[in-house]
């Protein structure tokens, strides 16, 4: 044979049938009538291809149709995207949504078919093109090739797909964490409580990915209340509004309520910001509550060896309460000391909404006790938190009256603890979630399978049957998990005797007021003052609802409160044996394990 197995000039007009539609539709489109002439000679160059193509087909021997048939059905997929192509403004050029529902189908779809045929059909002629003279073909390296080439062109077209789809439903799906702000329920029920018009500023740029993700947190708070208003504007089109926040440039997000002010920094960056977004709740919260709320005072009492309210004292290796102040604080509260040198010892201060009292080891002065007593048919809201631990004081002369005793014999859980050191130590941190249905337990009553209260060597509190004031109402608000007992020789075990049944960790008192009109009472008493140091407040969420809903109950005015002490991640503290355990197991033990499986894989394979 001295002619070629099949003709390639077909080939060519396909070429450069593609090659003038694209000269017609990109170069000259702005000229109809070359348009129009481009238009025609494209038909008759990819109508002779497939003229050509089928002839040929139709006379060739029964060991070349095979791959003619290929080679014909390739450049008919060629021919057939340009049809589609055309039918585009030919055909649905109207306005109704099924013209466009077809307009965007034909555009999906024609590309798709241009490649599907026009790459098996160049890999085709590219095996054939060494033993283009031999008399037949080599079928089975024909056959591969195509499907090479429509393998190569069913990937670029699901690239295609993709993209397409990307550009017409513009999504973005983000896995890292803090990529992003929510705000959680404890927010939204703070917007919907509302009632006064709070002013939110974004102050960024107007195309900037941190301003995309805090339009997003703001988007459903807007929703919820219209007293919310949210905007976004450059700093430098908004110089005098941004001053009067303390705003000095762009990446901050400002809160106005009449005059007072308050802002949050988070920048432009979104790399740079990723930490801040993740604590935008948080922080977002204890501004809303600055410009919203009113000041209140917190007293503090000192000068009997209590919890101190900064870092712990070197004689003092108790954990501090600096962040129960610190929370204090983002809800407003002054927190000012209170001792005998302030007056404790003659009367309270006529400023203090709530009087603390937590983990003294001194006793109280006589004078101290009668001021508190006389304050307890006067509206006095106070907060007391005992101490177990050393020489803590019971209070019982201001507890009596309540009808509460404290027991300082520490607390210990065999199963209801938190594993820190994953030894026996671990049992003196209990935790329990057996709330009442008490008011000043609200936020922990409904989430108890969600939290819990934790405690470190905390002692029980128990009703008194000789309660000495009538018209006190005296509820125990939390007790001890079954598994929770009175560790009366301190070694963590459960011996004989140590029963561990009705031990009150929290309780509530009311008394009414036998005085006018004055409002009544409230006592709040805690058995351990650990529960509100820094060693525990932050350790897990449960304590700092605990505290929200303890101060919620206790304070006067009933204004704003959220959680908002930041979530720690727990300690785990590994002995020597578990961490060579971990070593050996990862280094040697999992690497040997691997080898011998891979063998015995491979023999029985081999054996098959």
């Amino acid at each position: 044979m001295t002619g070629r197995i099949h003709k390639l000039w077909p080939s060519w007009l396909l070429v450069a049938g593609l090659v003038v539609v694209f000269a017609g539709e990109r170069v000259f489109a702005a000229d109809d009538t070359l348009r129009s002439v481009l238009g025609v000679l494209a038909v008759v160059l990819l109508g002779g291809a497939v003229v050509v193509r089928y002839v040929e087909w139709s006379a060739a021997g029964v060991d070349r149709k095979p791959v003619l048939t290929v080679i014909g059905g390739a450049t008919i997929g060629v021919a057939s995207s340009m049809i589609l192509y055309a039918l585009i403004p030919l055909a649905f050029d109207g306005d109704t949504s099924f013209d466009e529902r077809m307009r965007g189908v034909l555009w999906a779809v024609w590309p798709i078919v241009l490649v599907s045929s026009g790459l098996p059909l160049l890999f085709v002629e590219a095996a054939v093109s060494p033993v283009a003279y031999i008399d037949r073909y080599e079928r089975a390296q024909v056959r591969r090739s195509a499907t090479r080439g429509l393998s190569l062109a069913l990937f670029l077209s699901a690239l295609f797909v993709g993209n397409y789809l990307v550009l017409r439903h513009d999504r973005k799906l983000e896995l890292a964490a803090g990529h992003t702000a929510t705000a959680d329920e404890q927010t939204r029920r703070i917007v919907r409580d509302l009632t006064e018009k709070v002013r939110v500023v974004l102050f960024f740029p107007r195309a900037n990915d941190v301003a995309e993700r805090v339009a997003q947190y703001f988007a459903p708070l807007a929703a919820l209340n219209a007293n919310l208003e949210v905007e976004q504007i450059d700093h430098a089109l908004a110089f005098e509004l941004a001053k009067d926040a303390g705003v000095t440039e762009n990446g901050y997000v400002a809160l106005y309520k009449d005059k007072a002010t308050d802002k949050i920094r988070l920048g432009t960056n979104y790399r740079s910001s990723r930490s801040a977004l993740r604590r935008f709740d948080n922080s977002f919260i204890r501004a809303l509550i600055k410009v919203s709320t009113s000041e209140r005072t917190a007293y503090f009492y000192q000068g009997h060896d209590e919890r101190p309210l900064n870092a712990a004292r070197s004689d003092d290796q108790r954990a501090p309460i600096g962040k129960l102040r610190k929370q204090l604080e983002t809800w407003q509260f002054k927190v000012k000391p209170f001792s005998v040198g302030e007056g404790s010892a003659a009367e309270l201060p006529k400023d203090g909404d709530i009087m603390f009292i937590v983990g003294p080891e001194k006793p109280f002065l006589a004078g101290e006790i009668e001021v508190l007593k006389k304050a307890l048919d006067r509206g006095l809201r106070l907060f007391i938190a005992l101490e177990a631990e050393r020489t803590g004081d019971p209070l019982d002369e201001l507890l009596a009256p309540l009808g509460l005793k404290f027991d300082k014999t520490r607390l210990a859980a065999l199963s209801s603890n938190i594993p820190l050191t994953r030894t026996k130590a671990d049992r003196s941190y209990v935790y329990s979630n057996r709330f009442s249905s008490h008011r000043s337990v609200t936020t922990m009553t409904r989430n108890t399978s969600k939290v819990a209260a934790i405690f470190y060597g905390a002692g029980s509190l128990a009703k008194r049957d000789d309660s000495r004031l009538k018209n006190a109402k005296t509820n125990i608000v939390l007790t001890a998990r079954p598994d929770t007992f009175a560790d009366a020789n301190d070694n963590l075990d459960r011996d004989p005797g140590e029963g561990g049944q009705s031990l009150g960790l929290a309780a509530a008192v009311t008394i009414t007021s036998t005085v006018g009109k004055r409002p009544e009472s409230r006592v709040f008493v805690l058995a351990d003052a650990d529960a509100l140091s820094d060693r525990l407040i932050g350790l897990l969420p449960g304590n700092a609802y605990f505290l929200l809903d303890i101060v919620r109950w206790l304070e006067p005015r009933q204004e704003t409160f959220a959680a908002t002490t930041d979530e720690e991640d727990v300690k785990i503290i590994h002995k020597g044996t578990e961490d060579s355990l971990v070593f050996y197991g990862t280094t040697l033990a999992i690497p040997v394990l691997i080898l011998v499986v891979g063998a015995f894989a491979t023999r029985r394979r081999r054996r098959s």
